[in-house]
């Protein structure tokens, strides 16, 4: 799986070590190469996966993020419900689809 931090973490990590990696000093943030370097580079377009489970209650059926009942009929895998309509979490586990 691959991993990303935002440009702004980036900048935060090479100031930190700057002198470490720029032999000019004092050393100005807007003038900086590497700052210039990471703003070039385009930001990749991310975004946080949720995850949730399906739990029985009753007739309904609730995800664990949101925790909204539904009622629905059969199993939410019956339906192809891999994802909650209403929070979008992803649903993992082997109870709860095929998802892996």
């Amino acid at each position: 799986m691959k991993e990303y931090i935002t440009k702004n973490r980036a900048k935060q990590f090479v100031c930190g070590h700057c002198n470490e990696v720029c032999s000019e000093e004092p050393c100005e943030p807007s003038a900086c190469d590497w700052m210039a370097f990471i703003d070039k580079e385009p930001a990749a377009d991310v975004v946080e996966v949720r995850h949730g489970r399906w739990e029985k209650h009753g007739s309904k059926w609730q995800c664990t993020g949101c925790k909204v009942l539904m009622s629905i009929d059969g199993t939410p895998q019956e339906n192809l419900l891999y994802y909650c309509p209403n929070c979008g979490a992803y649903m993992m586990g082997e109870n709860n689809g095929k998802c892996e």
